[in-house]
């Protein structure tokens, strides 16, 4: 039973915006610092830096960019490493997705945001580990991009696949929670209308 499109100058529209904009909005904190991360090793390519170059720019530009991208890997560590903050978003996003009546996207924001959340730092670092660069469970070694020193930005890359079992569970059984009561929220707003 599919739920008919609102008028546009219906209060249930004004609903669904105001949630999809929640939506968008959960949905850009949690994955911006990493889309940022890959938009910026991806401008580095097109400068041909290589990640091994001690120095690709002019000074300071060089060490800026190196910092500026250390500083977006550790804010999409923190978002994407950090169960309690990835999942409340998530399941933020979920929640304004169920007011929007749209429970298949309720579940695949609490399956797959978190996932992404966290597996595009760990993709951005092996692209960008070179010979050399050591990327490690016990933080030994140290990988130095554009002049900065990478340290533990790197090397969460090896222990964040362990969060992944961690908290999918978790994930797995929102989507669940949220697609369900998704389809009750649609089917009660169905009812209500007719």
């Amino acid at each position: 039973m599919a739920l008919e499109h609102d008028d546009a100058d219906s209060p249930r529209a004004g609903v669904r915006s105001v949630a999809t904009a929640i939506w968008g909005f959960a949905l850009a904190i949690l994955l911006i610092p990493a889309i940022a991360a890959w938009a910026m090793r991806g401008a580095a390519f097109a400068f041909s830096c290589a990640p091994s170059a001690v120095s690709c720019l002019r000074p300071p530009y060089s060490v800026l960019m190196g910092s500026a991208f250390k500083g977006l890997l550790d804010l999409s560590w923190l978002m994407g490493a950090t169960p309690p903050l990835t999942l409340g978003l998530a399941a933020f996003a979920a929640l304004a997705t169920v007011f929007a009546l749209r429970p298949v996207l309720a579940a695949l924001t609490l399956l797959l945001g978190p996932l992404t959340a966290l597996l595009l730092p760990i993709a951005l670092v092996g692209q960008t580990a070179y010979d050399g660069c050591a990327v490690n469970e016990n933080n030994a070694g140290d990988c130095v991009l554009w002049g900065q020193s990478m340290g533990d930005s790197f090397h969460m890359a090896a222990t964040a696949p362990e969060l992944i079992s961690g908290y999918m569970p978790f994930a797995i059984a929102g989507a669940l929670v949220a697609g369900l009561v998704g389809w009750i929220a649609q089917y009660g707003a169905q009812r209500l209308k007719h």
